[in-house]
């Protein structure tokens, strides 16, 4: 990597890095005004204030990275571009795909930051976020199983309440169904213990239904295999932007296992590998505009023009997004859809960038 190369991707960097922080200052302050309606309730204080919106910062950079990358990168080329830099490297020899590779490095590093927000730290910050607000407000410890789950293994519906890591504290209730669609017995469990991918349900008693007939069983410990895991069934009950990338891949697969409607989150795990990409394009968009219609322009042009670039293509993204779900299309149309435009619009760019 020589010194222009590292120049260039520095600039955009800095540019992106510099707006970024910026959004997320005006981000953090109306979030702050808006947590000022619960302050006085319970312990919530200014300081719990602050802290709560502090955590869901994580989540905001990670929406905004794309819009950041594309105003850093008009900023900071364009300044370049401005002080005739980006000519002078191009009179010296350095080709508009030297130049683009240089951007695409910077793309490429800011997708990576994007990647380790959305999969690690921003779902851990948000669920902080809200375990700080509910304690502090209601003066109650914060349990993420506080209201039952449902969930599907093959032919059985199973409700479980005060699930632990190897235990389950609460009733458990099986209503397993036969290939007709009626029920084939019905049976409940004061606990159970899980070791691995078995589970053995406490005081289990059950309700059989053949033909004509009512079976009553009782057993002390009755063993149920099943591909589900706690962390899995925890799952259940968490909005799927909280997810990692293989937490939604693993769900995708249990839910087609199961024959269940898997669009939402399979829009969301395709969302996961989007948003990278996304960036490393809008940092690639900067540059046909910066050499060209934007060269001479001010700062407060190029803001405009990134600011009205990265609203369409967000409002595109929403309207993909759910018109797929409305209408039934493809997941892969839903998450892709705006991008793949994007991609065409860039590399037609890019083609008669002079």
């Amino acid at each position: 990597m020589n010194h222009l190369t590292k120049y260039l991707a520095g600039a955009t960097l800095t540019g992106a890095a510099l707006v970024l922080m910026a959004l997320l200052a005006i981000s953090m302050f109306l979030g702050f005004l808006g947590e000022l309606d619960h302050v006085g309730k319970g312990n919530y204080s200014l300081g719990m204030a602050f802290l709560t919106v502090l955590l869901e910062m994580p989540a905001l950079a990670y929406e905004m990275l794309p819009l950041a990358a594309l105003i850093g990168g008009l900023m900071g080329l364009g300044a370049l571009a401005s002080g005739s830099e980006l000519i002078v490297m191009s009179a010296a020899g350095m080709s508009l795909w030297s130049i683009g590779r240089a951007v695409a490095l910077a793309g490429t590093l800011l997708a990576s930051a994007a990647f380790v927000l959305g999969d690690w730290v921003a779902p851990w910050a948000s669920l902080e976020s809200e375990v700080v607000r509910y304690q502090s407000i209601s003066g109650a410890r914060w349990d993420a199983n506080k209201q039952d789950i449902w969930f599907r293994d093959g032919n059985r519906y199973v409700n479980v309440s005060k699930l632990a890591q190897e235990r389950v504290n609460g009733r458990i209730t099986t209503f397993d169904v036969d290939s007709d669609g009626k029920f084939s017995q019905i049976a409940v469990a004061a606990s159970a213990d899980i070791e691995g991918k078995r589970w053995f349900l406490n005081d289990w008693r059950g309700v059989g239904f053949r033909r004509d007939e009512v079976l009553l069983r009782e057993q002390p410990r009755q063993a149920w295999d099943t591909s589900l895991t706690p962390e899995m069934i925890n799952l259940f009950a968490v909005a799927p932007q909280s997810f990692s990338s293989y937490e939604l891949f693993q769900y995708v697969r249990y839910l087609h296992d199961n024959r269940l409607d898997a669009s939402v989150f399979e829009q969301a795990l395709w969302r996961k590998a989007v948003v990278p990409v996304s960036i490393v394009l809008m940092c690639l968009l900067a540059l046909p505009f910066v050499m060209g219609p934007l060269r001479d322009s001010g700062s407060g042009q190029r803001l405009v023009t990134g600011v009205v670039i990265g609203v369409v293509y967000f409002l595109a993204n929403q309207l993909f997004r759910d018109s797929a779900q409305l209408y039934g299309l493809s997941p892969l149309f839903g998450a892709w859809g705006p991008t793949a435009v994007l991609a065409v619009i860039t590399a037609f760019s890019l083609r008669f960038a002079r």
